[in-house]
């Protein structure tokens, strides 16, 4: 926290000197610069912050914005929606209207992946059913290979998880399941912080609790 409360004020300083010297720097660089502020903010407990953050984010975007950077706060906004169990996340997941093509070329595999994982578990959450197993489907064809060559079994295993979770809710409570489920939990919870987002998506459903709640006794 006292690193990145020392690196903020650096930017700060650095916003301040480039909105002086040239505008065009400032509205090039403030979006991902509040989408940097609105992600600490979440994963340090203050996610009604981090909502403020990115809702005034988004009402300063102008003609020059960058769709990337505009779609990159809106994925953020609806990830913390969603771990707070907030059905307001699926309007804002809406928003992201571009193709899985569009995605993967402008933002990036890892990111169009991360996307469509988010969107598959909003739905599930709200019990949204045909729906995320449409989602779950479309993903395995289109993602499949990719993760296989880029040695990703992990994400192919979690999809397969949530999978079994969505078509019988009940199979949370049973032993053998619940063991699996905690095996694979515990074994990957090292990983960085959005691994354990996922991690704690999937872990609130056998918790009772909310993902924001999930996520955060797994960061700490």
């Amino acid at each position: 926290s006292q690193h990145f409360d020392e690196s903020k004020r650096y930017l700060d300083e650095m916003l301040s000197l480039m909105l002086k010297q040239n505008k065009a720097y400032f509205k090039l660089y403030n979006l991902r610069y509040q989408l940097l502020v609105s992600l600490h903010l979440h994963f340090t407990n203050n996610s009604s912050d981090a909502l403020k953050t990115i809702e005034n984010a988004l009402t300063s975007i102008n003609k020059k914005s960058k769709q990337e950077d505009i779609d990159d706060l809106q994925a953020t906004y609806a990830m913390v929606l969603g771990q707070l169990m907030d059905k307001n996340s699926l309007k804002v997941l809406a928003k992201l209207t571009h193709t899985d093509a569009w995605y993967e070329k402008k933002m990036g595999m890892l990111w169009t992946i991360r996307k469509n994982m988010m969107e598959i578990l909003t739905h599930a959450q709200f019990e949204n059913t045909d729906y995320a197993l449409s989602r779950i489907k479309s993903f395995k064809r289109r993602y499949k290979i990719y993760l296989q060559n880029a040695n990703e079994q992990i994400v192919l295993d979690y999809i397969a998880f949530v999978e079994k979770i969505v078509l019988n809710p009940e199979i949370i409570k049973q032993n053998d399941f619940k063991k699996k489920l905690d095996n694979f939990i515990y074994s990957e919870h090292k990983g960085d912080v959005f691994l354990k987002s996922f991690l704690g998506w999937i872990l609130a459903m056998q918790q009772n609790s909310t993902p924001y709640e999930a996520t955060m006794r797994l960061i700490q």
